[in-house]
């Protein structure tokens, strides 16, 4: 928190954005930040600038107008989940533990991106999820994938990759992470979400919904949110 010089860490392959920012200890005034060069200096394809702040104002002010930079900004549709959330995040988390396992629910994690060819097989191509919301790109090798806009497709792969249709049924499987969708950004919805969900495979009894209906109620009244089922 002293004053001292701050080095900025930009990286030329994603349009010079901060990537670190380090504090070095306080330097005399003589002491030039680069030796021969006050302007930065390349290493590899990382960049280095130093500032030197001479006091804490300059050091309110510099960091006030970096919070106001394109350069540092997070991507549109993005949010950072602080310290002082992590609470609210892990209450959420331990509550749907909980209660799914209390249903015969087990945790499934699948990868942040599929084969495109997943989406459009099981959403359907002509959706806006395939058509205007999907993140997709193709890798070095010719492969084209997709961050996943939602889970069920992913959960519906695995259960069949991995032959779970050979273990008793219902196989009854939850899952939360984050999804992506290139949606206009506004309050409460995001480009990078956080969703939580169940998924009932070899079953068809309408008790299964029952259920999930059931789990999903404790859930609400678990956190303390109020909601009221229709069935219609």
């Amino acid at each position: 928190q002293k004053p001292g010089m701050v080095v900025f860490i930009f990286d030329r392959y994603s349009q010079y954005r901060v990537v670190r920012v380090d504090r070095a200890p306080p330097l005399a005034s003589n002491v030039k930040l680069w030796q021969g060069d006050a302007r930065g200096r390349w290493e590899g394809s990382l960049f280095f600038k130093g500032i030197i702040l001479r006091s804490e104002e300059g050091r309110h002010k510099l960091f006030s107008s970096m919070k106001r930079s394109n350069t540092i900004q997070l991507p549109g549709g993005t949010h950072d989940i602080l310290p002082n959330e992590q609470v609210y995040w892990e209450k959420f988390r331990r509550t749907i533990q909980e209660l799914s396992h209390a249903y015969g629910f087990e945790r499934i994690d699948t990868p942040a991106f599929e084969f495109t060819e997943l989406f459009t097989k099981s959403v359907g191509v002509s959706t806006d999820i395939i058509e205007k919301q999907m993140y997709t790109f193709r890798t070095k090798g010719g492969d084209q994938f997709s961050l996943r806009p939602e889970a069920t497709a992913s959960v519906a792969r695995a259960y069949i990759l991995h032959g779970m249709h050979t273990l008793p049924q219902p196989v009854k499987l939850y899952y939360i992470g984050p999804m992506f969708r290139y949606e206009s950004p506004q309050k409460g919805r995001y480009r990078q979400f956080h969703q939580y969900g169940v998924e009932v495979l070899g079953e068809e009894s309408p008790i299964v919904e029952a259920q999930v209906i059931q789990l999903f109620s404790r859930i609400f009244n678990a956190l303390g949110v109020k909601v009221l089922v229709e069935v219609n």
